[in-house]
């Protein structure tokens, strides 16, 4: 049978509010230093202010979770031998040729895994998960200290960091406490990794779910479910397989669910560096665009977190962004509406135009500021404040090289402002890579991707 989004247990179904099970202060404060290459670094450590009592001793504290998120674990994720899922035949009108991604380093495609026959069962989640975080690990003192001053500052997080990486996805949940990352690529290599950057005590953690994660996969979209509190991933690539497949991580039980996304004309193609973001009102999520080697598309789709169903909303007439793929979109809820920008179609590597999409009437229209934009590129990052409303685009891929300039666009005035710094931008340019937006500290987090010299793993906050 298949299994429906959420899940439900008996042992998580009876909890009382979410809002009453939390005992963190909403107000994180997150303490850096920036590096100077060949130079001493030194750098503060993020501080996330806790209510309570402190544990006493010599300060090396066994971190307590929140109620609503199981501790996770330390240990290495076992290599697994999971295959990948089977290419569905494309039931649309295959786009021209696509041209291939700009790569300043060239990398190989690995031979895919041995694919298994095609099933509709998701994968059951395994029992709860018992492992618990390391009682090494130290939390930072709440002593409290000014924010960080406006701008960039490199973070040095404590534990084994995540290997360099580009074409990750990262997503932070509700709280504010922690993000997840999953997956990407290392040169050639697709990933299948979880790992947890716990903000409280500044620490990078790998995760070992419980039950098959999903295959190995670089590109895909991720979202944070707000309501159920799961991590939530969608499509990518490995090779030369693409995926449209629909997981779930529950931090509760710590295990990964492939959920039933349906099929036939009812789901969509599978595909590589779509747009995606979360519905305005947070009860699903759109994806928009992408790519596999039939093409490039220009449909855009609405999954229904509740029902876990699939809706084509590509409109019928009008005006659309023309198909291409490295692109980013964000969800602008106050105006029901989502936003793209750029990425590399058919004839052009790197494109500047800019999209809305209204959710309402599932029509979109071209927006052109009259202050100007930022320049045409793939592969950047684009994130919005929650506070204000307005996005952050930062760096990205160009006809004259990777980037690392930062861009804000002002959702009230529909203008864009480029971000000037007196001390210049100490974070090196680079693609490839993703960002959060921290709702409490009021910051966003930037980490990996490709720079000039190849894969990143550092992790940079910016202050606005």
């Amino acid at each position: 049978m298949s299994r429906q989004y959420p899940p439900s247990d008996p042992r998580y179904d009876d909890l009382p509010p979410e809002e009453d099970d939390i005992r963190i202060s909403r107000r994180a404060v997150i303490i850096g230093a920036a590096g100077v290459a060949g130079m001493a670094a030194t750098a503060i450590v993020a501080i996330l202010l806790r209510d309570g009592d402190d544990d006493g001793g010599d300060g090396a504290a066994i971190v307590t979770p929140t109620p609503d998120s199981t501790p996770i674990p330390t240990t290495t994720l076992p290599p697994t031998d999971t295959p990948e899922p089977p290419t569905p035949t494309p039931t649309g009108t295959p786009e021209p040729t696509p041209t291939q991604e700009p790569s300043p380093t060239p990398e190989p495609s690995p031979s895919p895994t041995p694919e298994p026959t095609a099933s509709a069962t998701p994968t059951e989640p395994a029992p709860t998960a018992t492992a618990t975080v390391a009682p090494t690990a130290t939390r930072p003192q709440p002593t409290p200290t000014p924010p960080p001053e406006p701008g960039w500052t490199e973070l040095t997080p404590q534990g084994e960091p995540p290997a360099a990486r580009r074409d990750h996805s990262l997503v932070a949940d509700r709280t504010g406490e922690r993000i997840y990352l999953f997956g990407g690529r290392a040169g050639s290599q697709p990933l299948q990794d979880l790992w947890v950057f716990d903000i409280p005590a500044n620490r990078w953690i790998l995760a070992e779910p419980t039950g098959n994660p999903p295959p190995a996969r670089f590109g895909h979209n991720a979202v944070f479910d707000d309501q159920q509190q799961f991590v939530v991933i969608f499509g990518g690539q490995a090779g030369s397989t693409f995926f449209n497949d629909v997981w779930i991580y529950d931090p509760v039980r710590n295990a990964w669910t492939e959920l039933d996304p349906g099929d036939g004309d009812g789901t969509p193609l599978n595909r590589y560096g779509a747009g995606g973001a979360l519905q305005p009102d947070g009860n699903g999520f759109y994806i928009s665009h992408g790519f596999t080697s039939d093409g490039r598309f220009d449909d855009t789709w609405l999954y229904d977190l509740q029902s876990g169903q699939w809706t084509d909303v590509t409109p019928d007439a009008g005006q659309r962004p023309s198909p291409r793929c490295l692109m980013r979109m964000a969800s602008d809820p106050d105006r029901e509406r989502l936003l793209l920008f750029g990425g590399q179609s058919n004839t052009a590597a790197y494109l500047g135009d800019f999209w809305a999409f209204d959710t309402a009437t599932t029509s979109w229209t071209e927006l052109e500021p009259e202050s100007g934009s930022p320049s045409p590129r793939n592969l950047y990052s684009l994130v919005r404040n929650t506070e204000s409303g307005d996005l952050f685009l930062f760096g990205g891929a160009s006809a004259s090289g990777m980037l690392n300039d930062l861009w804000s666009y002002r959702v009230e005035s529909g203008e864009w402002e480029g971000q000037e710094f007196a001390d210049g931008v100490p974070i090196p340019a680079r693609d490839s890579h993703d960002a959060v937006w921290l709702d409490d500290a009021g910051a966003m987090l930037v980490f990996g991707g490709r720079g000039d010299a190849g894969l990143l793993n550092d992790l940079w906050i910016f202050v606005p």
